[in-house]
C-alpha cells in the first residue's frame, strides 16, 4: 500500500470554533504532513446529523473516498498510519475512540447483539481502560462511531444515502448495515482518536439529541423493524441481576435509585414490591414518566437524606451524577456494572 491515499475530508461544525479548530489543527498535524489545510471543507450541521451526512455526499467528489470528521474529535498520533497500514481491510474504517475527559475507552467498534431476546448493540471494551486490554490491530465490527467515518468510494456506489430514520443517532450504523447486504465490511482500527460525544447533543430537538433511554427505545423499536428485521446478532445475553443487588433493596427502609435506562429497567423486572423504592432522573424529558409502573421523579425535588440507600444506575456518568447531586453522601451505590449480571452468550 502507498504511503498516501486521496481522499475528501468533511468536519461537521456543530460545537464552538474552538472545538473546530483544534479538530482540524489534531487532524493535519497527526498526519505527517499528509493532509493540509485546503484538503478540508467545513460543513454547518443540518436539522439532523443524516441531513447533514447527505449533504456531504451532494458535495464530494464522485471519484474519491470520502472521510467525514465532527468537530468533537482530536486526532491522536499514529491514525494515519494505521489507515495507509489497513486500508485494504475494510471498505468503511473507523477508530477506537477515547473518551476526552474521562480517558476510558468508548468503543472498540460496535456489533449488533441480543438482549433478553431483543436486538440492541454495544460498544466493545465500552468504559474499560486502554491499559488493561490488549487489542488487535483491527477487526472487523457491524459498525463504528460515525464522527470519524472513513467511506470508500465503492460503497458510495452502492449505498447512496444516510436513511434519516437513524433520527441523529444511528445513521451510521443504518448505513454501514446496508453497505453489508452489497458485501462491504466495516473495520475499527486500533489507532485512537479523543472523543467528547456531544456534537448530536446540540440539537434542540428532544427526540434527536436526548440522552433517555426512554425517548431512544420507542424510536429504536421502530428502526428496527424498518430495517434490521434480518440482522444476526453477534452475541445473545441473557441478564440477571445478582442476588447482592436485590438483597441491598429489600433489605432497605427507603432506596433510590437514578436513572431510567436499561439497567434500571432491569433491576425493576427483578424486584416484587415497589413500596421502598423511588425512581428519579435529571432528565427533564423523563420526569413524570413511567418506568415498570414507577413514576420517574426529578432528582432537584429529592431529598437524598431521606434515602437509606442510593444506587446511581448510569453507568459511566457514576462520578458526574454524584458530584453534582449526592456529595458527601455516604450511602451511595455504583455497583451497577456488567460485574452485577449474569450474562450468557
Amino acid at each position: 500500500m502507498n504511503n498516501q491515499i486521496e481522499f475528501d475530508i468533511f468536519i461537521i461544525k456543530t460545537l464552538p470554533d474552538e472545538y473546530f479548530n483544534r479538530c482540524k489543527d489534531s487532524l493535519i498535524e497527526t498526519s505527517g504532513g499528509m493532509i493540509a489545510n485546503d484538503q478540508i471543507t467545513m460543513i454547518r450541521e443540518k436539522s439532523s446529523r443524516e441531513r447533514t451526512l447527505n449533504a456531504i455526499l451532494k458535495q464530494r467528489e464522485n471519484s474519491k473516498d470520502l472521510f467525514i470528521v465532527a468537530d468533537d474529535i482530536i486526532f491522536l498520533s499514529g491514525w494515519y498510519e494505521s489507515l495507509i497500514k489497513n486500508y485494504t481491510e475494510g471498505n468503511i474504517i473507523g477508530f477506537s475512540m477515547i473518551d476526552a475527559q474521562s480517558g476510558l475507552l468508548q468503543d472498540f467498534g460496535y456489533d449488533f447483539v441480543s438482549i433478553d431476546g431483543e436486538l440492541s448493540y454495544r460498544g466493545l471494551y465500552k468504559h474499560k481502560e486502554l491499559k488493561e486490554l490488549y487489542l488487535s490491530e483491527f477487526r472487523e465490527c457491524n459498525a463504528v462511531t460515525g464522527c470519524a467515518m472513513f467511506i470508500k468510494n465503492i460503497v458510495l456506489n452502492d449505498v447512496i444515502q444516510f436513511p434519516l430514520e437513524g433520527v441523529n443517532r444511528w445513521g451510521e450504523l443504518l448505513f454501514s448495515y446496508l453497505a453489508s447486504n452489497y458485501g462491504h465490511d466495516t473495520i475499527v482500527l486500533n489507532a485512537h482518536l479523543r472523543h467528547f460525544a456531544i456534537s448530536t447533543k446540540q440539537n434542540k430537538d428532544v427526540k434527536k439529541s436526548s440522552m433517555s433511554w426512554l425517548v431512544e427505545r420507542k424510536l429504536w423499536k421502530n428502526v428496527v423493524k424498518e430495517y434490521l428485521l434480518h440482522v444476526k446478532p453477534k452475541i445473545t445475553i441473557q441478564t440477571k441481576v445478582s442476588k447482592k443487588i436485590i438483597s441491598l433493596i429489600g433489605e432497605a427502609n427507603q432506596c433510590l435509585i437514578y436513572g431510567a435506562g436499561t439497567v434500571a429497567d432491569i433491576i425493576l423486572s427483578s424486584i416484587n414490591k415497589f413500596e421502598n423504592i423511588d425512581l428519579c432522573s435529571g432528565l427533564p424529558e423523563e420526569v413524570g414518566l413511567q418506568l415498570n409502573g414507577l413514576i420517574i421523579k426529578n432528582i432537584k425535588e429529592i431529598k437524598a437524606s431521606s434515602y437509606e440507600i442510593i444506587i446511581i444506575s448510569a453507568i459511566g456518568y457514576e462520578e458526574k451524577i454524584i458530584s453534582r447531586y449526592f456529595k458527601n453522601r455516604k450511602n451511595i451505590f455504583t455497583l451497577i456494572n456488567e460485574n452485577n449480571f449474569i450474562q450468557i452468550s
